[in-house]
């Protein structure tokens, strides 16, 4: 059920130039800045800028702006001293254009952002302005311009578009009250949908738990403070329960299954247990040997038990039943009780990315044709856990699905691996992201996915603002 892909390095770039203003030398060590996918609209017409989302907000050119709000009740000119990088902004004069406005096309790709070294002054007082160097241009931060030159700014994130109003006045963006962290009680180690997707991020209290860059446990508070190494071990199958994190290790030849307590501390191998899928319910332990069987071993390295002879990749766990893939029956989907009884078959298709989630599995289908092979089903399904009611949920080739709540989330491979999602019932199909998204997690209000072809993590709200690299 699992599909393992090989990571390729993210090797960008940057040039280090003002633009079409001046000269200035930048380091490569700051933030991923991702084109803005918003649509903007300029006293209701709609403008193409070339513009980008650094953290959640959005960056535009100032000369773009200058040259768009010109002739309006905010225009302004722009001046620029070489000698001491500073950009001079001149409130209600009209801005003189040097045929360098709007002449970018949109952004595709991400591109790393510098901090800009650049002085700005308005009306004759500095000011600070968030800038970033992105690509040789200046890109400032399009909040602080707003409330510097006085007009209104607007979001709608429903139809996920920017507007600008000259005819009003700045509004401050009032931020909503912080949302409580998860806190777990479940006996479960994590999320069927994570697990499906390698387990890298799981979750408990205010705490994420996560394999960082550097290939090694780590766990980090929402809110980002705490970080803290937890094992140099390369963790896959992340599950946390009580004062535990239980875990397979990939760097292992032997891909031996170790615990960790939270804090770090008591790290040790359970038993003689080697494999893979780990899930943890209660005080036993799930898992997998390559092209082998399902076995069970409790969370102190005793009692190992083989649940049942058939072969299989991996399973999904859910309410003391575990759903797979069964090799000796050409990979139909098959369930058996965790204690080795009422193996069944659920569905002679071949289901992959498996979620079981109350009374349903979600999953893409395969089905044997005439020609003895297997051929993919176009789009996402869900049936009843007994086979029964298969509904498609949408059309395309999803992948990394991962449901959560009342959405499934994953990776649509017609539309150049991005992010999506789709209600459990069908409808809201939505994009989310502008850049490819695989092994995708859910935590909290959050979803955690690794770049397309690129081996760094990112998180987006799952409401689709907000995306930036989770660089720790």
């Amino acid at each position: 059920m699992k599909k393992n892909r090989k990571f390729l390095a993210l090797v960008l770039a940057a040039l280090t130039v003002f633009g079409c203003i001046g000269i200035t030398a930048f380091a490569a060590d700051g933030p991923i800045a991702n084109p803005t996918s918003a649509t903007v609209l300029v006293n209701g017409e709609s403008i193409d800028f070339d513009a980008y989302n650094i953290g959640g907000n959005n960056y535009f050119k100032l000369r773009d702006v200058a040259f768009v709000l010109n002739g309006t009740e905010k225009q302004f000119e722009l001046g620029w001293d070489a000698d001491t990088k500073t950009a001079t902004i001149t409130p209600g004069q009209a801005y003189t254009p040097n045929n360098s406005e709007m002449s970018s096309k949109k952004g595709t790709e991400p591109k790393p952002a510098n901090s800009s070294n650049t002085s700005f002054i308005l009306g004759g007082e500095k000011v600070t302005f968030t800038a970033y160097n992105i690509d040789g241009s200046n890109y400032i931060k399009i909040r602080d311009i707003g409330a510097a030159l006085d007009f209104f700014l607007g979001y709608d994130n429903a139809t996920r578009t920017i507007t600008v109003d000259t005819s009003k006045g700045y509004v401050p963006e009032v931020s909503p009250p912080p949302t409580e962290p998860p806190v777990s009680t479940s006996a479960e180690g994590n999320t069927p949908g994570n697990l499906e997707n390698n387990g890298y991020f799981a979750c408990q209290g205010d705490w994420i738990y996560f394999r960082a860059n550097d290939r090694m446990l780590y766990k980090i508070r929402f809110d980002g403070s705490g970080l803290t190494k937890l094992s140099d071990h390369n963790p896959r199958w992340i599950n946390v329960v009580g004062e535990w994190v239980y875990y397979q290790h990939s760097g292992d030849y032997y891909n031996n299954i170790y615990k960790v307590k939270t804090d770090g501390t008591n790290g040790t191998r359970i038993g003689d247990a080697r494999g893979f899928n780990i899930t943890v319910s209660g005080e036993w332990i799930y898992y997998t040997v390559f092209e082998a069987a399902i076995y069970k071993i409790k969370t102190d390295g005793t009692g190992m038990t083989k649940v049942c002879e058939d072969k299989t990749y991996g399973f999904c766990y859910a309410d003391g039943w575990l759903y797979y893939a069964n090799q000796d029956d050409s990979n139909k989907l098959y369930k058996v009780k965790t204690d080795g009884t009422g193996r069944i078959k659920v569905s002679d298709s071949l289901c992959s990315y498996v979620n079981v989630v109350g009374e349903w599995i979600y999953c893409t289908i395969s089905n044997m044709e005439a020609d003895g092979y297997f051929h993919n089903e176009d789009g996402l399904f869900k049936m009843k856990t007994d086979g029964t009611g298969k509904t498609k949920l949408c059309d395309g080739r999803p992948q990394f699905v991962n449901v959560s709540g009342d959405w499934a989330y994953f990776q649509d491979l017609d539309d150049n691996y991005r992010l999506a999602k789709v209600k459990t019932d069908g409808t809201g199909l939505t994009h989310l992201t502008t850049i490819g998204a695989e092994y995708i997690h859910v935590i909290g209000d959050w979803v955690f996915f690794i770049q397309e072809s690129h081996d760094r993590p990112y998180r987006i709200k799952t409401d689709g603002i907000e995306q930036e690299m989770f660089d720790y």
